[in-house]
């Protein structure tokens, strides 16, 4: 295996034939071999080929009658709507909560960090 290097929440780097994660002990505790990770960069592709010629398949079919058009419309403008309440609502509450939960974790003393990024 190869390794993707990985940068741990202490800055040390990972080395070796996998990736490796560490917990804040310097302990290895996770491995994922190489062809493991091209292994679900193909199925992803292949899965996104598959949406893309779906698209295109039903892209391609008649649109309808204008009945259709009419109530596709209706659909859309309800949903649009519904969209635009929620969100109205949803991302004042997020963001108080994000606010809130920021300030309850930074008051305690703990040694929270990032597992691990990515690194070049």
């Amino acid at each position: 295996y190869r390794c993707i290097p990985i940068t741990i929440a202490n800055g040390a780097v990972a080395a070796g034939y996998s990736v490796a994660l560490e917990n804040l002990n310097g302990e290895c505790t996770y491995h994922v071999p190489y062809t493991a990770i091209w292994g679900c960069m193909s199925v992803s592709f292949l899965g996104f080929a598959a949406v893309c010629m779906y698209m295109r398949d039903v892209l391609s079919r008649p649109r309808g009658t204008d009945d259709m058009h009419e109530t596709a419309n209706v659909i859309h403008s309800a949903a649009m709507s519904f969209l635009h309440q929620e969100y109205t609502w949803l991302g004042p509450f997020v963001f108080l909560l994000w606010i809130f939960l920021f300030i309850a974790i930074d008051g305690q003393d703990n040694d929270w960090k990032p597992a691990a990024s990515v690194s070049q």
